[in-house]
């Protein structure tokens, strides 16, 4: 009987524990996804800030306003793009042996 009893006790004690370990890990995890969603938050932030400033510094000089509408275009992105790409493939040409 007292070996009955001592077993009920060891389980309600690993149950316990296991319930503590469930709890602290669903808080760690609570952490965690606040954190990420600060950390996402601050990244649109800075984003937004960086774009404003921009916008604002391109309506005082013409020259800024002029670089900043061609790098903000998508044909200019695409041609960067293609650009990236060709200069890969004739690198990668130029380094390959001839003699084979």
């Amino acid at each position: 009987m007292h070996l009955v009893l001592k077993l009920t006790t060891n389980l309600k004690e690993i149950s316990k524990n296991q319930n503590v370990k469930d709890f602290f890990f669903a808080k760690f995890k609570r952490e965690l996804y606040k954190k990420n969603l600060i950390d996402q938050l601050q990244e649109k932030i800075e984003l937004y800030i960086a774009e404003t400033d921009l916008n604002i510094r391109s309506q005082n000089n013409i020259f800024i306003l002029i670089c900043f509408r061609i790098e903000d275009s998508v044909i200019f992105k695409i041609i960067s793009i293609l650009f990236i790409f060709g200069n890969a493939i004739t690198l990668a040409l130029s380094s390959h042996p001839e003699n084979m």
